[in-house]
């Protein structure tokens, strides 16, 4: 039987354990955001005298772990959003591109976040949603539209029904890198978002 430790008090209890048997404090078994990172925070530096006692340095801003690599180089806490676009919206596929467009962006949810990144990760996390992503989108288009073009042209029904079908798996393959580069998301749907990040384990984010 896996167990879990309390939060509050630190004594391991049994997961199926609903409060701590010391403190009696409710046992999760999901921490936000805030209570995953609060054992990574650095711990104050000691402080430094200038001639007297009275010029303590200050305590320095805690240093989280990275959301994407774990790292704590350079680390600041951005925010990002992850678009949840819901499965219904599919269905409009068979009405037409126009249909599934429209649905896609009425049932789609906006979960804004907050998270630690490093300089390296954030500026891959960047391209992905900006160059890459607008590249993806065009090669689509290109080969969509290119395909059905030279079918057209060359009178081919094999040629046509691939322009159809390889435009949608080089989409596939290029979202799937794009969600590489990004934090390794374990659930989303319309009311959270779950991150599960490197030596931190789940963060929870919801609306």
């Amino acid at each position: 039987m896996t167990s879990i430790k309390c939060r509050s008090c630190g004594l391991v209890n049994f997961s199926t354990e609903r409060s701590c048997k010391r403190c009696k404090s409710p046992i999760n078994g999901e921490a936000t955001a805030d209570e995953r990172f609060l054992p990574f925070q650095s711990p104050p530096p000691p402080p430094t005298f200038s001639g007297d006692a009275s010029a303590a340095s200050t305590a320095r801003e805690p240093v989280y772990p990275c959301i994407k690599c774990g790292g704590r180089q350079r680390t600041n806490v951005r925010s990002f959003v992850k678009i949840y676009n819901s499965p219904v919206a599919i269905l409009g596929i068979f009405l037409g591109l126009l249909p599934y467009f429209i649905l896609k962006i009425l049932l789609r949810t906006k979960h804004n976040i907050t998270g630690p990144f490093c300089e390296p990760c954030w500026a891959r996390f960047q391209s992905a949603r900006t160059t890459y992503k607008v590249a993806n989108a065009l090669l689509f288009l290109m080969l969509f539209g290119g395909g059905i073009v030279l079918s057209i042209y060359i009178d081919s029904d094999k040629l046509f029904l691939a322009s159809i079908l390889f435009p949608w798996v080089v989409l596939a393959a290029g979202s799937y890198y794009l969600t590489t580069l990004g934090p390794k998301y374990k659930r989303v749907n319309s009311k959270e978002v779950v991150i599960d990040a490197p030596h931190v384990g789940e963060i929870v984010y919801t609306r």
